[in-house]
């Protein structure tokens, strides 16, 4: 059998390129544009059910974001001031300032300390808690931020400043006076007052 240019043309026609042809290509390349959109600059279409302006979803959605901007910028965030000093093998913390900056009573906060640090204290007439090991700044302020976490922040609007703990029916909740939100923090808080009832 002989493959050359001229038997093959005889027999079959023409003889054609198989797979792609790079001239072929380039002159396509320059013919053919991609046909692209930004999706993000689509027009806006009305609304179908005809609503008013201030109605419509779009509006009312920005309302809302407007609305709860102004509710995050007027929260107050407790400015509370933890002062921790070392003295040999005992650490001592001002929890007297502590429980008023945050609105809590002393022995109640005195206990949470305490019982997560897995150690024993005393208070002193300046309002020092006199705690038996030594602990860092750090670890004192970690646990006054879950103090306040645990029975002084609002878990419904995450508010600090007007928060109270009060008794009803043997529970004890958490009840905010800004959204009216009440949380159970239990039956049982140590260091707690339960003469305290409203």
């Amino acid at each position: 059998m002989n493959y050359s240019d001229s038997s093959s043309e005889d027999s079959c026609g023409p003889v054609l390129p198989i797979g792609l042809s790079t001239t072929h290509l380039t002159d396509l390349s320059g013919k053919l544009q991609p046909i692209t959109q930004n999706v993000f600059q689509g027009e806006i279409q009305e609304d179908e059910f005809n609503l008013p302006y201030k109605m419509r979803y779009t509006t009312l959605l920005a309302r809302c974001d407007e609305i709860l901007k102004k509710q995050t910028d007027n929260s107050k965030k407790l400015n509370v001031t933890v002062k921790a000093i070392r003295k040999n093998r005992k650490t001592m913390l001002n929890v007297q300032k502590i429980a008023n900056q945050i609105g809590r009573d002393v022995d109640h906060l005195k206990t949470f300390i305490l019982n997560r640090l897995y150690s024993t204290g005393t208070l002193n007439e300046a309002g020092f808690l006199i705690i038996d090991g030594k602990y860092s700044q750090g670890e004192l302020e970690s646990e006054v931020q879950n103090f306040i976490e645990n029975f002084v922040k609002c878990k419904s609007c995450n508010n600090e400043d007007s928060t109270e703990i009060i008794r009803e029916n043997r529970l004890f909740f958490i009840r905010c006076c800004k959204c009216n939100g009440n949380v159970c923090i239990g039956s049982f808080v140590e260091g707690l007052n339960s003469r305290k009832k409203q």
